[in-house]
């Protein structure tokens, strides 16, 4: 079973949602052709949770307030994928207890991880619960029971300290607060070299240690921009010399924030809660140049051999880093004899998953570096050609991590924080911010 992308629409049809996972659906073409057949239908109807239009297999499931869908281009096992659908709202709801339109948006972010470890290239893998907890273990914003806040009401009022049940009584013997700006970034790049998906999906995690209760100030770069546009759920964040506008399931921050003074002061201002939170998610589709490129040029000789060159391009600044670098390549199932050669770390082959592995433990920015690798192959088919030619199929997936580096260059400008109740004067904390870029989805096609 393969599936190309999943949708999570609200009533409406309006997007809450979208993981693509091959590239091969038109996302606008397709979220237009499930509205105008089951959103906007007729209520006398005759609905089923398959249909087929225009070269496209529609599977869907309906909860509560939202709709999951799975679209594909080949004639994929329907009760498989309506049986995945209802194991990823079994998840979802493991983690966040209602599984509806606003725990989907509190918590986009972490649904993003849960789909990619649950579906790897169109393929499910991990659905159980128990072993996703074990990869995913941050904490997620749960709905208090069923009685919710109007959205206005919500963006008015802060959670956190500001409510004295909330308080926590610990003391410490100073006042820390650490900052982790984490930016995950999903690449898809076409054979011929064409981007197909590029999203930063973004998050502050946040650990405070401070005494009292301090309302802290937190302004960033000009790379960051919020505004209100003419719709009331529209913003507008600019990043360099990219702009794109951002519905608010694109971006949100944690209760404790008091969002009334953001377009006004361009500050955050916010009482945080005791311990670790998430201060600020938001997730960005405009297509920036990617970090790492890989270039890999595959040339197989009939049915005697096959020759890789993979070369890679750090299109990072030349004093920034990588770290961690790693670089999958699929062969051939049939593919024996190995022959591999790198001029920068090590590479091995793995023939348990029909790939060989290049490993960098550092790559400074602006640096090319390939490896080469010669397979034989039988020189008799057999009914495994099949195998072997789906292996060849499978894209070539990189992993890295980039340390003090934001691909969207957002950063922290200044925090500072007073007491407040007044009477206590100055506030003195300590404030520790790090930058991370990581790979999630990070895919090269093969030709």
């Amino acid at each position: 079973m393969t599936i190309s992308s999943i949708y999570i629409l609200d009533s409406q049809g309006k997007k809450l949602i979208l993981r693509d996972y091959r590239g091969d659906v038109d996302t606008k073409s397709a979220i237009a052709t499930f509205v105008q057949e089951v959103v906007e239908a007729p209520d006398n109807a005759d609905q089923k949770p398959i249909f087929h239009k225009d070269d496209v297999h529609y599977a869907y499931i309906k909860h509560n307030n939202i709709y999951l869908v799975a679209v594909t281009r080949i004639n994929a096992d329907a009760t498989t994928t309506i049986s995945l659908l209802y194991q990823i709202v079994k998840v979802f709801a493991e983690y966040f207890d209602h599984v509806e339109e606003e725990s989907i948006r509190d918590n986009f972010v972490m649904v993003y991880e849960l789909l990619d470890e649950m579906v790897d290239f169109g393929y499910p893998q991990n659905t159980e619960p128990v072993i996703l907890k074990e990869y995913i273990v941050q904490e997620s914003q749960k709905l208090q029971g069923r009685q919710k806040a109007n959205a206005g009401l919500t963006n008015a009022i802060t959670g956190g300290r500001f409510n004295e049940t909330n308080r926590v009584t610990k003391t410490y013997p100073r006042n820390e607060i650490w900052l982790d700006l984490i930016e995950k970034v999903n690449v898809m790049i076409s054979a011929k070299g064409h981007m197909l998906q590029h999203e930063v999906m973004g998050q502050m995690r946040t650990k405070a240690h401070l005494n009292g209760i301090p309302v802290l100030f937190m302004a960033f770069n000009n790379k960051f921009n919020f505004s209100r546009e003419t719709d009331e759920n529209s913003r507008q964040i600019s990043v360099g010399n990219v702009e794109g506008a951002l519905t608010n399931e694109d971006f949100s921050f944690h209760a404790c924030v008091d969002s009334s003074k953001i377009e006004s002061e361009r500050v955050i201002r916010f009482i945080p809660p005791d311990g670790e939170f998430n201060l600020l998610q938001y997730r960005l589709t405009s297509k920036l140049r990617p970090l790492i490129w890989v270039e890999p040029v595959v040339q197989r000789h009939d049915r005697s051999r096959i020759e890789y060159l993979i070369k890679i391009k750090a299109q990072f600044k030349k004093s920034a880093h990588a770290t961690d670098v790693s670089v999958t390549v699929p062969v051939p199932a049939d593919a024996s004899s190995p022959k591999l050669a790198c001029n920068h770390g090590t590479v091995k082959y793995t023939p348990e998953k029909d790939a060989f592995e290049w490993s960098i433990a550092q790559l400074n920015g602006g640096t090319e570096i390939l490896v080469r690798a010669h397979f034989a192959l039988p020189s008799i088919s057999s009914s495994e050609d099949d195998t072997a030619e789906k292996s060849m199929k499978r894209p070539i997936s990189c992993h890295f991590s980039l340390p003090q580096h934001t691909v969207s260059g957002i950063a922290v400008r200044y925090i500072n924080a007073t007491s407040a109740q007044r009477s206590q004067g100055d506030y003195v904390m300590m404030p520790w911010i790090r930058y991370l870029t990581e790979a999630g989805e990070y895919q090269f096609r093969l030709s």
